[in-house]
C-alpha cells in the first residue's frame, strides 16, 4: 500500500513559501502524516561577514525570530496529521537534504521560488540543489505559490512520465499511488523522438506503447497509457496543460552515493510543467 508517512515542508516565511506549506498541509491530511516543518537560518558567516559579538547577537536574534514565525502558523481545524517545527542553522540545501535524509522523510515539499511571467525560466538556488542531491522525492512547483490564495488544493488527474530508466517503476508505482488516494485520473506517458513519420518510428512508438502497457500493469498503475513524439521536455509539459494535469510525476537519476541527480531535461520539465512536478 502506497503511504507518505513523513512529509517536509522547509519554510523562509515568504508568499510562496507559505503557499507550498498550505499545499504541503492538503497531502499530509490527504495521507495522514507527519508533517515537519524545516526553517534553516544561514549564519551570517555563510556571507563572509567575520564574526563578532554583535554579530553573534543578530544571529541569535534571527533564531529566536525564526522560532517565533513557526508559532504564528496556523492550521485548519481537524486536520488528519501530526506537525512539528525544526529551526537549524547553516547552508540552507546542505540541511534540507541531511534533515530529509537523517529523517527518512517520504516527500519534500517546496517552491521553485519562481516569479511573476518569467517563473518558467527560474528555479531558486536552494531548490535546484536540494533537486539535485536530496535522496528523498521533492515536489516543487511555482505553481505553489498559488496555493495560498485558492481553494483546498485537489489532485484529479496525475500524469507519470517515464524514459524506462531505472526508476520507471517507482514512478509508475508513485503515480498509482497518489491516483489511488485522490481517486483521480492517472496517464502514463512515454516520449519518443522524431514524428512517427517513417515506417521505423512508427515500429519504435508501437513497441514503446508495448513495453509502457507491460510495465504500468506490472506497476499496478491502470489508465491510460500514451507515447508521444518530439522534444521530451516540452512534448511532456504540453502533454500535461493538454491534459489538465494536477501533478506530473518523473524519475531522477540515483548516483552511488544515493542522491537523487536530476538530469537536465528532468530540470527542464520541473521549470517549465504547467503544474507542481514530484522527482523521485
Amino acid at each position: 500500500m502506497f503511504t507518505l508517512s513523513r512529509i517536509l515542508a522547509p519554510i523562509v516565511f515568504s508568499e510562496n513559501c507559505r503557499g507550498a506549506l498550505r499545499y504541503s498541509v492538503t497531502l499530509a491530511s490527504r495521507f495522514h502524516s507527519d508533517l515537519t516543518i524545516l526553517h534553516v537560518v544561514e549564519p551570517l558567516a555563510a556571507f563572509g561577514i567575520e564574526s563578532t559579538s554583535g554579530l553573534e547577537y543578530i544571529d541569535k536574534c534571527r533564531r529566536a525570530w525564526a522560532v517565533d514565525e513557526m508559532d504564528k502558523l496556523t492550521f485548519p481545524a481537524g486536520r488528519r496529521m501530526a506537525v512539528k517545527t525544526e529551526t537549524v542553522e547553516g547552508d540552507p540545501a546542505a540541511e534540507i537534504c541531511r534533515f530529509a535524509r537523517e529523517k527518512q522523510m517520504d516527500l519534500v515539499v517546496m517552491p521553485t521560488h519562481g516569479h511573476g511571467p518569467f517563473r518558467r525560466f527560474l528555479l531558486g538556488s536552494v531548490t535546484a540543489k536540494v533537486l539535485h542531491d536530496c535522496v528523498s522525492p521533492v515536489c516543487t512547483g511555482a505553481h505553489l505559490e498559488r496555493a495560498l490564495n485558492t481553494p483546498v488544493p485537489e489532485v484529479r488527474h496525475v500524469m507519470c512520465a517515464v524514459d524506462f530508466g531505472p526508476q520507471t517503476d517507482m514512478v509508475l508505482r508513485w503515480g498509482a499511488g497518489i491516483a489511488a488516494t485522490w481517486d483521480a485520473a492517472l496517464t502514463a506517458v512515454h516520449v519518443v523522438p522524431g514524428h512517427h513519420d517513417s515506417p521505423a518510428e512508427r515500429t519504435a512508438a508501437d513497441a514503446a506503447a508495448e513495453q509502457l502497457r507491460n510495465r504500468s500493469a506490472a506497476a499496478g498503475a491502470g489508465g491510460e497509457c500514451l507515447v508521444q513524439a518530439g522534444p521530451v521536455a516540452s512534448t511532456v509539459c504540453n502533454t500535461a496543460a493538454r491534459l489538465g494535469a494536477d501533478l506530473v510525476i518523473i524519475g531522477r537519476s540515483h548516483g552511488a552515493g544515493g542522491t537523487g541527480r536530476i538530469r537536465s531535461t528532468a530540470y527542464e520539465i520541473t521549470r517549465e510543467s504547467p503544474c507542481p512536478v514530484t522527482g523521485v
